[in-house]
């Protein structure tokens, strides 16, 4: 792969440096109709964007969350492992910088139980039974279906392997318990 490569606009925010032709071009122009610009490109387990970038201590290549990335141009300055990036908006795709504030923990639990979006951890009774205010990957259609359906079928329809689509169909059955299927 002898190929020339493009010059890319590397951008230096503090402790990393971003690539932000990339960066720019994961993040959707139109906001939507809360006002977050959300990120399109890869996504961590949780919801969060993720970007690769640059650590200049070591120059090592490594991952980020983007809605540090995006807290970094907004402050412009590095951030600290206390500085903790908060969503107002509780979108964890979103990357308005007006939706993004810094705070520590004790703000993040506030805003987070102040969104609905806190977790039960006595083991309460309706724990993980309600919907919490998210913005989730599937729509209660798309769930309901996932659970009923076969694996093969799954593979079909999401284009993924075989053991992908088990597992998409097992956390249907054992998570989302707050959406309750309508022949129960």
């Amino acid at each position: 792969m002898g190929g020339r490569r493009l010059k890319a606009d590397y951008q230096d925010l503090g402790d990393i440096i971003v690539n932000m032709d990339y960066y720019h071009s994961r993040i959707k122009t139109e906001p939507d109709a809360n006002g977050c610009l959300n990120w399109f490109g890869a996504s961590h387990r949780q919801g969060y964007g993720m970007c690769g970038a640059i650590r200049k201590s070591d120059n090592k290549r490594i991952m980020t969350v983007t809605h540090r990335i995006t807290a970094r141009i907004k402050l412009g300055r590095s951030l600290t492992h206390d500085d903790f990036i908060i969503h107002s908006c509780s979108n964890m795709r979103c990357q308005n910088p007006d939706h993004l504030f810094v705070g520590d923990y004790y703000t993040k639990s506030a805003n987070m139980v102040r969104n609905g979006r806190q977790g039960y951890y006595g083991g309460g009774r309706n724990s993980s039974q309600r919907k919490q205010n998210r913005n989730y990957k599937y729509t209660d259609e798309e769930i309901r279906w996932l659970r009923q359906a076969s694996t093969s079928d799954i593979m079909d329809q999401y284009g993924v392997c075989q053991s992908r689509a088990a597992t998409m169909r097992w956390s249907m059955r054992k998570g989302y318990k707050w959406l309750k299927d309508q022949d129960e």
